[in-house]
């Protein structure tokens, strides 16, 4: 996602074009509470693994109007 940050992704039946953004370390102690909230065992895992995940936001990308 670094090399090249557009993906295309499927979600609640919808498949839109992204762009991704690795986020800070500020960026990510802020939003790490709203992860955990989803996703409790990300704390566990980054504890026995040793690991500090990477978190990166997804954008929709803005298709032009004709």
């Amino acid at each position: 996602m670094r090399k090249t940050p557009r993906a295309t992704v499927s979600f609640e039946g919808r498949t839109l074009e992204v762009d991704a953004t690795l986020l800070g370390p500020e960026e990510k102690a802020a939003i790490w509470p709203k992860l955990l909230s989803v996703w409790p065992n990300y704390d566990l895992y980054t504890e026995r693994s040793g690991r500090d995940l990477r978190v990166l936001r997804l954008e929709p990308v803005e298709e032009a109007t004709p």
